[in-house]
């Protein structure tokens, strides 16, 4: 580093800068670049790890989630609030664990945490579901150490 936080390097005939405004930047892009891609983490039999992935939701599962959305969460929320790629993006990197334990603490408004176990993991599973996540041949479970091995991930991107 040069003084008043120059780069030494010399790029395309132009001295870089590295200033407080770039540093974030600079240090974002150095630690993607050394992230596995998405999908790269195959489940881990050893650990019982897997991904949103892999189908952790049945169809009939997200299906009573959706009733148990209308039921609990529709007077406040739409189901699109919860979709799309600023979701996943939010979530991403972090497991259903996180994700379950947030909602169940603040949700419904009025009264959080009065919904059973499953109900939370029904609805979630709608919420995977709705984000075209794939569905599996187990219901997402509602127990701590299942939630917390499962990651969410988003799709890869299909190449151009």
């Amino acid at each position: 580093m040069g003084a008043a936080g120059s780069f030494d390097g010399i790029r395309d005939g132009t001295r870089m800068e590295l200033t407080a405004r770039t540093a974030p930047l600079a240090v974002l892009l150095f630690v993607t670049a050394l992230a596995p891609p998405l999908g790269a983490q195959a489940n881990d039999p050893a650990t019982g790890a897997r991904s949103v992935l892999d189908g952790a939701f049945t169809d009939a599962q997200a299906e009573r989630g959706r009733a148990a959305f209308r039921r609990h969460c529709a007077e406040c929320h739409t189901a699109s609030e919860f979709t799309g790629w600023s979701f996943l993006y939010s979530w991403a990197g972090r497991t259903m664990g996180d994700l379950f334990e947030t909602v169940r603490s603040r949700m419904p408004f009025d009264n959080p945490g009065s919904l059973t176990r499953d109900t939370y993991a029904d609805v979630l599973a709608y919420v995977l579901h709705r984000n075209g996540l794939p569905s599996g041949r187990t219901e997402l479970p509602s127990d701590d150490a299942a939630l917390r091995a499962i990651r969410i991930e988003r799709q890869p991107t299909p190449e151009r």
